[in-house]
């Protein structure tokens, strides 16, 4: 894998991270790393607005530059304590949601985005990750 595709990955709709340009599986390259988690949880943000959500979007924009600040061990774990009931399954909750375009129909490709993102974090928030604080 040379070093263009190593970092052009992306969900595939089905729980997998493809490589572009050869669509081959991959594994997340960024799972354990705690900036990385930021950077999903600042796009997490800009996709919840997208599907109306403004007050949670705030919130997860300011814990993800909270965590930018503060990746101790201790602040890691409180963010895993705030975000795990977000992502919580059930009728009206998180996973139950997509992204429409304007004529009102899903956008697939946010939509997967948003998918891959939500899961992402809920591994995060479960310790699943790998992902422990620097300190």
């Amino acid at each position: 894998m040379g070093y263009q595709e190593k970092w052009n990955i992306f969900p595939n709709g089905r729980g997998e991270w493809v490589g572009y340009p050869s669509a081959a599986r991959r594994a997340d390259p960024q799972a354990t790393d705690m900036e990385a988690v930021t950077l999903d949880m600042l796009a997490f943000a800009t996709l919840l607005g997208l599907i109306r959500l403004p007050e949670l979007a705030r919130e997860y924009e300011s814990l993800a530059m909270d965590q930018r600040t503060d990746g101790s061990a201790q602040a890691v774990e409180k963010a895993r304590e705030w975000v795990l009931p977000t992502l919580q399954s059930g009728p009206g909750r998180l996973d139950d949601r997509y992204i429409q375009k304007r004529d009102g129909s899903v956008d697939p490709y946010l939509s997967d985005w948003y998918d891959a993102l939500r899961d992402r974090l809920g591994g995060f928030a479960s310790g699943t990750s790998g992902v422990t604080g620097d300190k």
